[in-house]
């Protein structure tokens, strides 16, 4: 059980980090496009991919890492490298969240 929920999370992960990474780029091509109706199709794109694809697999990659964690929290806090892991995942929280926000407003027509 322990390795299906490591292959589950990082799976996630790779999903998520994946279609985050997507959404932002289309977010910056929508911006640059020189005829508004092609940027908003294209901000538009990015917000479905991002509700779609981002917010998903971000949902299943923290319930399978707090269900992991769950498992054996001692262990976990006394790896040495648990504690940056997790200051890293919550700085690719934040970022997840700034760029949602951001092709949420690019959709809108405000950027």
């Amino acid at each position: 059980m322990d390795i299906l929920l490591v292959a589950l999370h990082v799976m996630s992960n790779l999903v998520w980090i994946g279609t985050i990474a997507s959404v932002g780029w289309l977010t910056v091509a929508a911006a640059g496009q020189a005829d508004p109706a092609r940027g908003k199709l294209v901000a538009e794109l990015a917000l479905a991919l991002y509700k779609r694809g981002a917010v998903p697999a971000f949902i299943a990659s923290f319930a399978f890492g707090v269900l992991r964690l769950a498992a054996d929290p001692a262990t976990y806090m006394r790896l040495h490298w648990f504690h940056g892991k997790l200051t890293f995942a919550l700085a690719v929280i934040a970022l997840h969240h700034v760029i949602g926000a951001k092709a949420r407003r690019a959709a809108a027509g405000s950027m």
